[in-house]
């Protein structure tokens, strides 16, 4: 692991809040996931790396839960594809006033939704 990596940067999304998401957008790709907690048919791992790929070529939404401990490439390569046409919906941490937020959530994003309280991801244990 390297120093920015976490080893909550792998845990899954908890599945009622993906498929109250997945509801209305139906997702085609899950962005950040492993072999083991995918949640879509098709899914890029840290092997089949999301960031180096066209995530418009796919036709449909993309879910996003990306490792919060390097979320600025993410949220800059979600805000490059929804230029080319790709709807990425992104699971991401409240801001607490980071720049990455405002370059590239606030004023750029057609839609952010805050969830109330903390979620408890799913472990790979």
């Amino acid at each position: 692991m390297t120093a920015v990596e976490s080893p909550g940067d792998e845990w899954c999304t908890p599945p009622f809040v993906f498929d109250y998401m997945n509801r209305q957008h139906r997702f085609v790709v899950d962005l950040a996931a492993t072999d083991q907690n995918t949640l879509c048919e098709d899914w890029f791992t840290r092997e089949r790396d999301a960031l180096t790929a066209a995530w418009h070529e796919f036709n449909g939404p993309a879910f996003l839960n990306p490792p919060y401990s390097n979320i600025d490439p993410w949220l800059a390569k979600a805000r490059n594809e929804a230029a080319r046409g790709c709807t990425t919906v992104c699971l991401i941490p409240t801001p607490n006033g980071e720049r990455v937020y405002h370059k590239h959530v606030f004023g750029v994003a057609s839609e952010v939704m805050f969830i109330e309280g903390r979620l408890a991801f799913i472990g790979l244990d």
